[in-house]
């Protein structure tokens, strides 16, 4: 602020300098006009180089990890897990007139297991009971089948399509516990119905007509 107020009477000095340097008679000088100048000429110097913000309200499509065009009815997906703890794997699924009402989505579940294990005495309690660990890991895979139920969902009306979003997210990478979440994205809203297998390991999905 200081330094704003010593720009603005130096400004002013000169422009009565000049004009007291000239022969003739003075003419007023418009000191409201001149401040507003200096004051625009400061706001064009702050935004020199600044960077546009983002739009905060925009929302920004995640791009899927993977894409199924659902014209089968049964698809192998792989491994479907990334490796770092609560990070969503995606999964867009293209649903047609021509997709059938049950699909089997295959998944291949990764997770950590013991490879060696070992058994001896603590360093620290050398006279202690034995201790039992295991000396390394290695990463094994478990067979999941999910099934999507789509008998109470309407198919897309003409040439329209859905896409339904999946995904699987695993709390500790390391492990074979994963949660799901599905929701159609892309067209009629919709609810889902979401359980365990009883038999075997996988998720029923039922999804109907919101």
């Amino acid at each position: 602020m200081k330094n704003n107020t010593l720009i603005s009477l130096f400004i002013l000095m000169i422009i009565f300098s000049s004009n007291s340097a000239h022969s003739g008679p003075v003419e007023p000088v418009d000191i409201n006009g001149v401040i507003q100048d200096l004051v625009t000429v400061q706001s064009e110097v702050k935004a020199v180089g600044s960077i546009k913000a983002d739009c905060v309200t925009c929302i920004v499509p995640i791009e899927p990890n993977q894409k199924v065009d659902l014209n089968n009815n049964e698809f192998d997906l792989g491994n479907t897990f990334s490796y770092k703890d609560n990070k969503p794997y995606i999964i867009h699924l293209k649903r047609t007139k021509s997709t059938p009402q049950k699909v089997t989505l295959k998944i291949k579940n990764p997770y950590s297991d013991c490879a060696k294990m070992f058994v001896g005495s603590s360093s620290f309690n050398p006279n202690g009971p034995l201790v039992i660990g295991c000396a390394f890991t290695y990463t094994a895979f478990e067979e999941n089948n999910i099934d999507l139920d789509f008998k109470s969902l309407s198919l897309p009306i003409n040439d329209e399509e859905q896409i339904i979003e999946i995904k699987f997210v695993k709390p500790k990478s390391g492990e074979f516990y994963y949660k799901i979440e599905a929701n159609v994205v892309k067209g009629n809203s919709s609810k889902v119905k979401q359980n365990k297998k009883f038999w075997g390991y996988g998720h029923n999905l039922k999804f109907e007509d919101n």
